[in-house]
């Protein structure tokens, strides 16, 4: 069927890096003296009245040299998003060689976006492991400790996929720092070691998003309005606040009592979890602030109704709460320690406290190796 040039969306399947011009003008000339004999392959798109490319782009570039306003195409709506994306791939790798970092890279995708091994890819291009291995090695972007861990076996190439998401840190004025992924490479190392036995993916991807939730915030909301306390959690790219109020419900303040500040979160884009059990209750905190409660006793209490007041420790839940986002652990005192107003820490900055020296026998790594109180 012929379908208008300006009805295709070239993108969702894009797979070069860049267009051979020297052979769009070869497919341009063969069109003007035999005409398209090979329609491109394309799919319905989201957007009403309109096409995705899932092959072809070249041919479409030559159409468009020559002015035309409809190529020749094949639509196929009965594959699926997996099935078009190596569609694309091998029409490809089949009409014109691709550069081997281009096929990495558009193999790496497919891994990530289907969750596929290199053995089922693989076998989809008709192609051996190595073929896939070595073209995957190309694209990822990690450096040359990781792939040297990856050529001696240390590591696996799915393992490398993953450590790929580290991105280089630096300024794009200064030459890139490989600093954390050769950090969590060593740190992936480490904990395969004492386990005896390798990480399977699941496990190296719980390690990384524990690598790298490695800050842990405080906030208190007393002297902020609502606005001005989402502005400084954004700025701080939290994405769950943890109240730790004993009460969920807030006086002076209404908008920050529990039930309305979950939904007027939610509605910003922040996840919102109360743990009342680590807070302070009515008739410890009235004499604390008082002062007739001193507080080294205040703090033993606190650690005490922690770690052993139920019969269990609760820190490693928190601390597993903590580390499953960038979160911010919030009350109602404005500051975490005591100010010229303020005579009284706050119970977040002994919590705080003892989750920075929490050390989980699971993970080879401090809990959170920098505190932020905002």
């Amino acid at each position: 069927m012929k379908v208008l040039l300006s009805k295709i969306n070239v993108g969702n399947y894009k797979i070069r890096d860049s267009i051979d011009e020297d052979h769009v003008k070869e497919i341009a000339a063969s069109f003007e003296k035999d005409g398209q004999w090979d329609p491109i392959i394309i799919r319905t798109s989201d957007d009403r009245g309109t096409y995705d490319l899932v092959a072809g782009e070249h041919r479409l570039c030559a159409a468009k040299i020559l002015g035309w306003s409809e190529i020749e195409a094949t639509v196929r709506d009965d594959i699926d998003d997996s099935e078009a994306d190596f569609l694309a791939l091998k029409t490809n790798m089949y009409r014109k060689e691709m550069l081997s970092t281009e096929e990495g890279k558009a193999i790496k995708t497919y891994m990530e976006r289907h969750n596929m091994t290199q053995k089922q890819v693989a076998e989809e291009l008709r192609r051996s492991v190595n073929w896939v291995s070595e073209r995957l090695i190309l694209a990822l972007d990690i450096c040359k400790d990781v792939k040297d861990a990856i050529s001696s076996g240390g590591i696996t190439l799915r393992q490398a996929v993953i450590i790929s998401q580290i991105k280089p840190n630096g300024a794009p004025s200064v030459p890139r720092s490989w600093d954390s992924q050769r950090e969590f490479l060593s740190l992936l190392l480490k904990d395969e070691e004492r386990k005896g036995k390798k990480l399977s993916d699941q496990e190296t991807r719980q390690l990384l998003k524990w690598f790298q939730n490695d800050v842990l915030f405080t906030i208190g909301y007393s002297g902020k309005d609502f606005n001005e306390f989402v502005a400084i959690l954004k700025k701080a790219g939290i994405e769950q606040v943890v109240d730790i109020r004993d009460s969920g419900v807030s006086t002076y303040k209404p908008e920050f009592s529990s039930d309305v500040l979950k939904n007027s979160l939610a509605s910003k884009g922040i996840d919102y979890i109360h743990c009342k059990e680590f807070g302070v209750p009515y008739d410890i905190r009235t004499p604390y602030i008082s002062g007739d409660l001193k507080h080294e006793c205040f703090s033993q209490w606190y650690t005490w109704s922690i770690r052993k007041s139920s019969g269990s420790d609760r820190l490693p839940g928190m601390v597993k709460i903590l580390k499953s986002k960038a979160s911010c652990l919030m009350c109602s005192e404005a500051s975490a320690k005591p100010t010229n107003s303020q005579k009284i820490h706050c119970h977040r900055d002994l919590l705080a406290d003892l989750v920075m020296a929490y050390r989980d026998v699971e993970m080879p790594v401090a809990s959170f190796s920098r505190r932020v109180d905002l």
